[in-house]
């Protein structure tokens, strides 16, 4: 099977070459857009491998190049890691979506998933050939799709979502459910992949009719969000032209946020752009060097070569700096405000414990008394999944590397009218009132205030911090030494 890789780092492009055609994969690489252009015409291929910093001409354009000509499946694999690059990805044709550093064996199994789902265009129709939902129909003989008559142009996942949906019509699907029916593999935790293929058909498929019911609905809402804009001084704009009363009220409010906010932020945002194409590209260039001694090693492993032990450690030690290095990003990303969390109605109470549950093996090994006091319905909160998980990941672990001495970690709900709280809850030495300000500071590790056998960054508890406040809520600190230390995350009721 033929797989052209296009890759600018030669490091990289020589671990995955060497690695796939162990795996029995020809791999052909190229360097640039430009050759990776005139290679993809000169052969047929059974997979894409995209990154999208390469010189000449980028990876989104060549990305556009092949969906123009081909539905063979493409994998971006790329250390650009924001939701708006993914969206972006996947918003132009993309399969998956794969960032650096990365594990070989995942890259290996992704590849598998794609190739199984693309060759399954090229067995025989199935017996029901045609799938009909009101004037939606599908002919499935030769994956055609049409509304009324017209053909709609779906890509090949966008095909397989709604022939699911079409042929169970009274079943609800969760997007994990859809991603491992449509991908034909296990959930990677990427949802985003969903969001952005279920947007589209929602796009192609909308009745437009109800689109022009719900226009001055919609118009309203419009006003009531620029107003909010203006009010709470968000940095946002929106530009329309009409002789509607309701859109001139919005050119109103368009006109009193250009006032407010162009003439005086306009250096800012130029300085500030600067400053994020400095951490993108100085994040790149260390994300990829690291991604070229990750796979190396992870190779030398999975074949055995070399002293076993010496490369676990080796390779462990380079997982360190990895997360080092991503903790740092992170958090400058925060600080700088170029994170967007999308907030949604979660189930604070099953997260608590699938995080607590990801920690079974370490509280095990070390002997700690768990205690979890999680109410059995539902509670929700308004707040984005990942951060979420985050933040109780590093509190956990903040139990773990610091309280150790107690051999206790408690994880307790509670809520009122408005609030849900979290408490986690350790009983080593706890913090001592004069540190006990400094905590959420960055690189702050109470070295002089807590006993400690595993070595922090300072990073957790600030990032965890910085993400609560996105999501309006915060974390507070309680502590009596030698007795109890708590956590309290506060999140908004939804």
């Amino acid at each position: 099977m033929a797989i052209l890789l296009v890759e600018d780092d030669l490091e990289i492009c020589a671990m995955l070459k060497a690695y796939l055609e162990t795996e029995n994969f020809e791999v052909v690489a190229a360097h640039d857009g430009r050759e990776a252009c005139k290679k993809f015409e000169e052969r047929s291929w059974e997979l894409v491998l995209l990154d999208l910093m390469i010189p000449v001409i980028g990876g989104m354009d060549v990305l556009q190049v092949i969906r123009k000509k081909s539905v063979v499946p493409v994998i971006i694999i790329s250390a650009k890691d924001t939701e708006a690059d993914k969206t972006l990805g996947l918003g132009l044709g993309a399969d998956d979506y794969i960032t650096k550093p990365f594990s070989v064996t995942e890259v290996l199994a992704r590849i598998k998933a794609n190739i199984r789902r693309a060759t399954q265009y090229g067995m025989p129709a199935e017996k029901d050939e045609v799938l009909q939902a009101g004037e939606i129909v599908m002919d499935l003989s030769d994956y055609t799709v049409t509304k009324a008559g017209e053909k709609i142009d779906l890509t090949a996942k966008e095909f397989e979502i709604l022939k699911l949906l079409m042929k169970n019509p009274k079943k609800v699907y969760t997007k994990e459910q859809i991603y491992s029916l449509v991908w034909n593999d296990a959930y990677f935790g990427d949802e985003n992949a969903v969001n952005v293929h279920l947007s589209r058909l929602r796009n192609e498929l909308e009745d437009e009719t109800l689109s022009r019911s719900g226009m001055r609905k919609e118009i309203s809402g419009i006003t009531r969000e620029l107003k909010k804009i203006l009010d709470e001084d968000r940095d946002s704009y929106l530009t329309v032209f009409t002789d509607k009363k309701e859109m001139m009220e919005l050119v109103v409010q368009i006109n009193r946020l250009l006032e407010k906010h162009l003439k005086t932020k306009a250096d800012f945002n130029r300085s500030e752009l600067a400053s994020k194409r400095m951490l993108s590209n100085i994040s790149h260039d260390i994300k990829t060097p690291m991604t070229v001694v990750l796979g190396y090693l992870e190779i030398m492993r999975l074949q055995g070569s070399g002293n076993g032990e010496m490369l676990e450690k080796t390779e462990q030690k380079a997982q360190s700096v990895m997360e080092l290095i991503n903790q740092f990003f992170t958090l400058a990303k925060l600080e700088a405000g170029d994170t967007d969390l999308e907030l949604s109605k979660l189930d604070i109470g099953g997260i608590c414990r699938e995080t607590v549950l990801g920690f079974y093996e370490i509280l095990t090994e070390k002997d700690f008394q768990v205690e979890i006091i999680v109410p059995e319905e539902a509670v929700f909160v308004q707040g984005n999944k990942e951060a979420l998980q985050r933040i109780l990941f590093n509190l956990i672990s903040n139990v773990i590397r610091y309280g150790w001495e107690g051999k206790y970690l408690g994880v307790a709900l509670r809520e009122d009218e408005k609030m849900v709280y979290i408490d986690v809850t350790d009983k080593g030495k706890g913090i001592d009132k004069k540190f006990a300000e400094n905590v959420f500071e960055r690189l702050f590790t109470m070295e002089d205030s807590r006993s400690r056998k595993v070595q922090g960054n300072g990073l957790g508890l600030t990032i965890a911090k910085n993400l609560a406040l996105q999501m309006g809520g915060d974390i507070v600190l309680d502590s009596i030494p030698f007795e109890r230390t708590t956590f309290t995350l506060l999140l908004k009721k939804y």
